[in-house]
C-alpha cells in the first residue's frame, strides 16, 4: 500500500500544473494481467503433480519443503529439485531419491533418453537444501523433470514433476495504453507489457513528445519536477504496474507520444565468471487529443 500511495504521489509531482486535477480511479485495464509469454506452450502439455505452493509435500516432517528450479531458463543451467528443511534443527530422512529428466517437444511427449540420478537423503542440514539436479546447455527445448521418493524398503512415498522451458534471450517489450484517443482533462493510463523471457525493469518517470510538421519534440506538456526513484518491474509473460499522465485543459488536439525508458538483465549463457550484461530500450506509444 506505501508503495501504490508513494507511486501516486511521485506521478502527481510530475504532473504538469493546473488549476484543478481531478484523478481517475485506475480502469481494468491496469490489473496486472498475463501477455502472451514464454510459458504459454505448457497450456497444451499433460497436468503434472507439482508440490504446493508453499513447497509442502503432504508427508513426512511438517517442516520438510521440496523446492523447483524455474519454469524458465534463459542461457543454460540447472533444472531440478532441492530437498530442504525449514527449521533450526537438521534431520535425517530414512528415503531414496530417483530424479529423472527427460526432453519433451510441444505436447509435453518425451525425446530422446531420459537421464536419472539415485541416492539416499540421510541427513538433511538445517536451512540448507540437499539438491538433485542436472546441468543443461543454453539450446532452446522443453524438459520434464520428476523426482520419485520411497522409503528405504522401497515403498513408494511420492511422485511430483514439472516442466522447464530453456531458451536464448528474447528481449520484446510494448508501451499499452488503456485507449488512443483522448480529450483534456482526461488520464492516460500507461504500462509495461513484458513479450519476451528476460524481466524489464524501469521507473516511474517518461517523456511526452507532439508531432510537429513531421518532427518530434519535447510538448509543453512534458512533466518536470523531481522524481522519486521507485524501482518497477514486468516479469516475462506479464504487465507492469500502470502509471498515469493527466492531460491539461490547455493541450492542443493532435498526435502525441509517450516514451518509456526501461533495461534487461540479460543472462550469460552459464560460462564461469561472465554475468548478466544490461541492455537498454526506449518504448515509445502514439496518442491522439481531441478537442
Amino acid at each position: 500500500m506505501a508503495s501504490a500511495v508513494l507511486l501516486l504521489a511521485t506521478m502527481a509531482s510530475m504532473a504538469p500544473r493546473a488549476a484543478a486535477v481531478t484523478y481517475e480511479p485506475e480502469p481494468p485495464f491496469c490489473q496486472r494481467s498475463v501477455v502472451p509469454g514464454p510459458l504459454a506452450p505448457f497450456e497444451r502439455m499433460p497436468k503434472l503433480h507439482q508440490p504446493s505452493p508453499s513447497d509442502q509435500i503432504g508427508f513426512g516432517p511438517e517442516r520438510l519443503r521440496l523446492r523447483t528450479t524455474t519454469n524458465l531458463l534463459v542461457g543454460g543451467g540447472d533444472i531440478g529439485f532441492t530437498l530442504a528443511v525449514e527449521q533450526r534443527k537438521g534431520l535425517s530422512l530414512p528415503w531414496t531419491a530417483t530424479a529423472t529428466l527427460v526432453r519433451v517437444n510441444g505436447n509435453g511427449r518425451p525425446i530422446g533418453a531420459p537421464r536419472r540420478m539415485t541416492r539416499k537423503v540421510g541427513w538433511l542440514k538445517p536451512f540448507y537444501g540437499d539438491p538433485f539436479q542436472f546441468p543443461v546447455s543454453s539450446e532452446p527445448a522443453f524438459y520434464r523433470t520428476t523426482i520419485l521418493l520411497s522409503n528405504y524398503g522401497g515403498r513408494r512415498l511420492g511422485k511430483f514433476s514439472f516442466y522447464t522451458r530453456v531458451d536464448l534471450p528474447i528481449l520484446e517489450a510494448r508501451l499499452g495504453l488503456n485507449t488512443t484517443t483522448f480529450r483534456p482533462e482526461s488520464s492516460v493510463f500507461m504500462r509495461v507489457e513484458n513479450l519476451g523471457n528476460v524481466p524489464a525493469f524501469y521507473g516511474v518517470d517518461y517523456e511526452v513528445e507532439r508531432l510537429l510538421e513531421g518532427a518530434w519534440g519535447e510538448a509543453p506538456q512534458n512533466p518536470h519536477g523531481p522524481i522519486i526513484l521507485i524501482g518497477l518491474s514486468a516479469p516475462p509473460g506479464a504487465s507492469g504496474p500502470c502509471g498515469r499522465f493527466w492531460i491539461p485543459p490547455t493541450t492542443s488536439p493532435g498526435t502525441y507520444r509517450i516514451s518509456k525508458k526501461i533495461s534487461y538483465r540479460v543472462p550469460s549463457p552459464p560460462t564461469p565468471g561472465k554475468g548478466a550484461q544490461r541492455a537498454d530500450e526506449t518504448l515509445t506509444k502514439e496518442l491522439q487529443v481531441i478537442p
